[in-house]
């Protein structure tokens, strides 16, 4: 017996289905390839030998049931760590908000860069992520809109960071914003809670599950974006409380706590025959 750890992004029909979710030709030729009876059958008899499904977060367990691949398997919510010996407070403050992650249209960071608009103007906007030649058009409207909302002098990009950069920014930003609505778990929401940040991020996927009550969890809405953004950066007393809270909750999920609890996941299998 085997086991699958899941972390996908689930598919969505149209209209709901998000830009880089829908089907081009390449998408839907490989679609039916895998969909031939030969690779069915082969699918199937792979599913029969899993003895164990893995995933990140209770969001993406519930989205693997909806899409029938769990079934009646074992399951179990193994969350990742962060280790706090890289991850932590190093007591600096810079006035830059902060933003992680692939520069991609699923991440939603345009509604991070209007959140920004009419903000503390002493504050920039850094987004540090990689960038391939498939989402160069969304980095090229980021800075579009960045210009439309007059705020192109407040906004930095940097492409492909090094993990000591990404370290360093973290631990010198003011806040960390994280607009995804999709995200399987969010390990880089972990990291900046880890170094002591305050967070604002979408009440999706599977980010609640980290963040808890230390941060602002919002609906994917300017207004709502916009309000925390402007309290946080007008307020250093908030953004210290909200920052040692998102600390505290760090310590909840470490690397160790994911080890033991795979030993645990894979002890509870019954025997094979």
């Amino acid at each position: 017996k085997g086991a699958v750890y899941l972390n996908m992004v689930p598919p969505r029909p149209r209209p709901h289905a998000l830009p880089f979710q829908e089907s081009s030709l390449e998408r839907r030729v490989a679609d039916g390839l895998f969909g031939m009876p030969l690779v069915g059958r082969f699918e199937n008899e792979s599913l029969r030998k899993v003895g164990l499904f893995m995933t990140p977060s209770e969001y993406q367990l519930r989205q693997a049931m909806m899409q029938g691949v769990v079934g009646q398997k074992e399951a179990a919510v193994i969350p990742l760590g962060v280790n706090h010996s890289e991850f932590h407070p190093a007591d600096e403050e810079e006035p830059f908000v902060l933003y992680v992650g692939r520069i991609h249209p699923h991440k939603s960071v345009e509604l991070a860069i209007k959140a920004m608009k009419n903000s503390k103007s002493d504050f920039s906007f850094v987004i540090a992520g990689e960038v391939d030649v498939t989402t160069v058009e969304y980095m090229k409207s980021l800075l579009g809109l960045a210009e439309r909302l007059n705020i192109t002098d407040r906004i930095r990009i940097m492409l492909h960071p090094s993990e000591e950069q990404i370290l360093d920014l973290m631990q010198r930003c003011s806040v960390f914003l994280f607009p995804g609505t999709i995200e399987t778990f969010g390990l880089v929401v972990l990291e900046a809670m880890a170094c002591g940040k305050p967070v604002v991020a979408c009440n999706r996927g599977g980010v609640p599950e980290i963040v808890g009550d230390s941060g602002f969890l919002l609906e994917p809405r300017i207004d709502s974006w916009h309000e925390a953004v402007v309290k946080l950066l007008s307020d250093p007393g908030l953004r210290r409380r909200m920052g040692q809270k998102a600390l505290e909750r760090s310590l909840a999920f470490s690397w160790r706590k994911t080890a033991e609890q795979l030993l645990i996941s894979f002890n509870s299998l019954p025997a094979s025959d």
